[in-house]
């Protein structure tokens, strides 16, 4: 389906509806409100865990009170950097350059 017809379709379920479209970004939509998360701009060299990471940065965003855009925002930042690497597990020494975007992104 439509990637927005199937959020629409979803959020009828759900409080919160989210729909990943790989290199495009993400939908995000509660209620009436939608949102077009754009993707972290990366080199893609494994897909691996992206959707757990993303998943991961949206709940981050979400449970410290973040608005869904950032929400979103976090969990495209997240998938941006784990594309970039085989596997699905970010280096210790990536984590400081995410939490400064992250920060950002807060703040944005």
């Amino acid at each position: 389906s439509d990637p927005l017809k199937a959020l629409s379709i979803i959020s009828r379920d759900c409080k919160i509806a989210v729909v990943k479209v790989g290199g495009k970004g993400s939908y995000v939509q509660k209620g009436e409100e939608v949102f077009q998360i754009q993707p972290f701009v990366s080199k893609c060299i494994d897909t691996t865990g992206a959707g757990d990471l993303y998943a991961a940065g949206f709940l981050y965003g979400l449970i410290g009170g973040q608005n869904l855009e950032q929400c979103g925002r976090l969990g495209s930042l997240l998938a941006g950097h784990v594309i970039q690497i085989l596997g699905a597990k970010i280096e210790a020494e990536t984590w400081p350059l995410i939490r400064e975007e992250a920060e950002r992104i807060r703040l944005s």
